[in-house]
């Protein structure tokens, strides 16, 4: 008798594990999930979509939304040379190896009384990311001169982000569709048919890279260059 108990005590312990996944009491009777359990379900659940939104804003998503914030007055073509540079590094800029060097050179020469004078901006960053990763960067030449930094010093670190940096294409569009996204969901101050519609303007002409809108360069006076981090040694601020 006390066999056949045991066999049958078994056969329903089985049949609770199959059906209910193991939410069973030691008889093989199946027990609701209490609610505690079912409280900790969700909690488990917030906390995934919180994990998934944070990596999202660590992605292009983070990136975008730190220079909209930073550049409010953005036009669509300077979210387009934002995304293009990302996706491309400094090689375009290094096509004419002479003219660019001879520009770097110029360009650092003009800024150096501003950017070493009363009118240096303390608040411009010496650094701004282009990928989630950190691993290209805006290189803003006046706080890089205020700091002490040398032309010499960045044309090698260009060139040698030119010659190690491979582009990636593909990534300009994954990265503008999430744009389109954000635009979409009211979080870049773009219409996001005006995006796509700039997108598809570009891919008929190869996908050029524009200049800075007229209204981005005299607000914000863009100087900097495309380098790779790990490229350049920064000098202290």
């Amino acid at each position: 008798m006390k066999h056949i108990e045991s066999v049958t005590r078994g056969v329903g312990t089985l049949a609770c594990l199959l059906l209910l996944g193991g939410a069973c009491g030691g008889d093989g009777v199946g027990r609701r999930p209490s609610e505690q359990e079912g409280v900790n379900a969700e909690q488990r659940a917030e906390q995934e979509g919180m994990n998934t939104a944070r990596e999202a804003e660590a992605g292009v998503t983070g990136v975008l939304l730190e220079q909209i914030a930073r550049y409010p007055e953005m036009e669509v073509q300077d979210l387009f040379k934002l995304l293009y540079q990302a996706a491309h590094g400094s090689g375009h800029a290094l096509s004419d190896t002479l003219a660019a060097r001879r520009a770097l050179e110029e360009e650092m020469a003009s800024l150096l009384d501003e950017a070493t004078g009363q009118r240096a901006d303390p608040a411009e960053p010496l650094t701004e990311r282009l990928t989630a990763d950190g691993e290209l960067v805006r290189v803003n030449l006046r706080p890089y001169l205020s700091a002490g930094g040398q032309s010499e010093t960045v044309w090698r670190a260009l060139a040698r982000t030119s010659s190690r940096h491979a582009p990636t294409p593909e990534s300009l569009r994954v990265w503008w569709t999430e744009a389109e996204t954000l635009a979409s969901e009211g979080r870049l101050p773009f219409d996001a048919e005006a995006l796509h519609s700039f997108y598809v303007r570009q891919g008929l002409t190869g996908f050029p890279i524009p200049h800075h809108s007229n209204h981005y360069a005299e607000r914000y006076r863009p100087a900097y260059r495309v380098i790779a981090a790990g490229e350049l040694r920064l000098p202290p601020r």
